[in-house]
């Protein structure tokens, strides 16, 4: 993952860098390696999203089994909820981590696909200009 994320931040800083030579050929390059570098990105990220659902559904069943044996051995239900939880704080930890950087992923997703968009419109943008130029 992070080898990824971070060929697509030189990718995108390399586009910065170029944006402005206003070079088609260059651009539709650039473009091309971060489409490469976001499918890549777009698997890692359902990857997370999987490993963060087995985790929050593994806690969810060995909390309640916990709470359960809790409460066959005399424990009130709220003591054995409390109990189950602090029991289980790893998993919520674990479950919690797979989250954020789910989140995380998603979020950088969606943003480096504003940004292929964006090179598409600057593209078209010069190809535009360029045909107002040739007679």
């Amino acid at each position: 993952l992070n080898e990824t994320i971070s060929k697509l931040q030189e990718q995108i800083k390399e586009y910065n860098e170029i944006k402005s030579t206003n070079n088609i050929p260059l651009l539709l390059d650039i473009k091309d390696r971060i489409c490469i570098w976001s499918f890549r990105f777009a698997e890692l990220t359902a990857d997370l999203k999987i490993s963060y659902n087995d985790h929050y559904f593994i806690r969810r069943i060995n909390v309640a089994k916990t709470r359960q044996v809790l409460i066959k051995n005399g424990s009130t239900i709220g003591a054995a909820d409390n109990d189950a939880l602090i029991k289980h704080e790893e998993s919520y930890k674990a479950e919690q981590e797979y989250e954020s950087l789910s989140y995380k992923a998603d979020i950088m997703l969606r943003q480096t696909n504003i940004i292929i968009r964006t090179i598409e419109q600057r593209i078209s943008y010069l190809k535009f200009e360029a045909n107002k130029l040739t007679p």
